[in-house]
């Protein structure tokens, strides 16, 4: 569930226009657990500043890498994010002349890290780049050894690169839950595995991008002639992604990213040279269209990222020319995309959030969101966006609430309000609202009646009661 086309992972082809690179220009230019599981559009989604990494010092206290702003490519289901980050290196500056180098970076339980501030000999590294992550923590990208770029996994702090005996170059861009890598070695595609590296057999240059459980690889097709267009590989078999254009020769479609049951996102182009974000699913290319049409400049939709159960996030051009976040799902499943289904991220926050979201680089199955936004006007940012709690998860963290207290008076009041909070659970399992809402009412009636005895604290039955009320809420909306 990642990534977003931000860095150029070579053989892309030039005449693709990449919106967060023109978002990145036009500021430079300025200065400045169910397929509805979050319906778009609804609810406020809180957001979370990943931040800036810390400087690194060497062993005598210098200062030797410096840090500036950091891009998120993925986020697995822990909410572990990665991504990459430009670092000013002293000692690259001094003997090479170079002053910024690219490195990979963790993020998890609020705390961002260089994945590999310094090489072995102590001198920091040259380059890195992380592109995926799976849920057990394992990341996949690239690093430099010896002035080549290697594909490496890293896990625990510990690095392995994937391809020890390769002499020529090899990158790895997406891992699946089985830990199997696609990626790229002395020039063939290929895919690590158990223990094995296995060559895709294909005559082409499959760039890839994505790969599921079930060792489908989406990605980009090249040849000698450069980028042509995007397939899925699967056991030998390859199978291309029609673009939404039909001009020959000029409409094309990039693939970005592949769920467990196969389904596609990317972005592909028209004949009159405008690109909309689409979902390749059962054989078909839809178009998800864009935020906004605008007469002063080029129409752009990229769909980056799609979870397990069909949400897609991206950034879309809007109809006054900006570039912003989105979120799409098939809202009524009818297999389109309606109006009102891809959803602006900017509306789904506080409008006293300070945040003005660019675009997204990944999501969940969570719905968690990853991306860059503008905060506090001119300042550009990494971010995760959390949904609210559907009434069943807030049901279950009030589950958790009540078997954690602390009474005044027996255990028999943790047991009674559980099974009033369980019968709301199996009236929302069954579809039933108007009962599961007049149990919550029936709980805050007994929670009352519990303080009023003294049987719980005040704070204890405040707690309870504003949880019940939320899940009233959420349920009446």
């Amino acid at each position: 569930m990642k990534l977003y086309p931000a860095i150029n992972r070579s053989l892309s082809h030039p005449s693709k226009p990449q919106i967060l690179t023109v978002a990145l220009a036009a500021l430079a230019l300025t200065s400045v657990s169910s397929p509805n599981l979050h319906a778009a559009g609804t609810g406020t989604y809180t957001i979370t500043d990943i931040g800036r990494i810390p400087v690194v010092n060497d062993q005598y206290g210098d200062q030797v890498l410096s840090y500036g702003n950091v891009f998120p490519t993925a986020i697995n289901d822990q909410g572990q994010v990665v991504g990459s980050v430009d670092a000013y290196s002293y000692y690259f500056d001094m003997v090479f002349g170079i002053s910024s180098v690219r490195h990979p970076w963790l993020w998890e339980n609020g705390v961002i890290t260089d994945l590999e501030p310094l090489d072995a000999s102590g001198y920091p590294a040259y380059f890195g780049f992380a592109y995926g992550i799976n849920n057990a923590g394992t990341v996949v990208g690239t690093t430099s050894i010896d002035n080549r770029q290697v594909a490496v996994v890293w896990q625990n702090d510990v690095k392995t690169v994937l391809d020890p005996s390769e002499a020529q170059s090899s990158g790895g861009y997406a891992i699946n839950e089985l830990g199997h890598v696609a990626g790229y070695s002395a020039g063939r595609s290929v895919i690590w595995g158990d223990g094995l590296k296995s060559d895709l057999g294909l005559t082409e240059f499959l760039r890839a991008s994505g790969i599921n459980d079930a060792d489908q690889v989406c990605g980009g097709l090249s040849n000698a002639n450069g980028f042509y267009g995007s397939a899925i590989w699967q056991n030998g078999i390859v199978t291309p992604i029609t673009p939404l254009g039909s001009d020959a020769g000029v409409s094309w479609a990039d693939a970005y990213d592949i769920n467990a049951a196969g389904n596609v996102v990317g972005e592909s182009s028209y004949s009159d040279n405008n690109y909309h974000a689409f979902l390749w699913r059962n054989g078909t290319t839809i178009d998800l269209g864009v935020l906004g049409v605008s007469t002063n400049t080029y129409t752009e939709g990229v769909a980056a990222a799609i979870n397990d159960f069909d949400q897609v996030g991206g950034g879309s051009t809007t109809a006054d020319g900006n570039n912003h976040g989105f979120l799409w799902q098939d809202g009524n499943g009818n297999g389109a995309s309606d109006p009102g289904e891809m959803v602006d991220l900017n509306t789904l926050l506080p409008a006293s959030s300070g945040w003005e979201i660019i675009s997204a680089s990944g999501i969940n199955n969570s719905g968690q969101i990853v991306g860059i936004g503008l905060f506090a006007g001119t300042d550009l940012h990494a971010f995760v966006m959390t949904p609210p709690l559907t009434a069943p998860q807030q049901v279950q963290a009030l589950q958790s609430t009540v078997q954690a207290l602390v009474v005044v008076q027996g255990a028999f009041i943790t047991q009674s309000l559980t099974l009033q909070l369980t019968a709301v659970e199996l009236s929302l399992a069954a579809g039933n609202v108007p009962p599961a809402i007049n149990q919550l009412g029936s709980m805050i009636l007994r929670v009352q009646a519990f303080v009023k005895g003294g049987k719980l604290t005040a704070a204890q039955g405040q707690e309870l009661i504003e949880a019940a009320q939320a899940i009233i809420t959420t349920l009446g909306n």
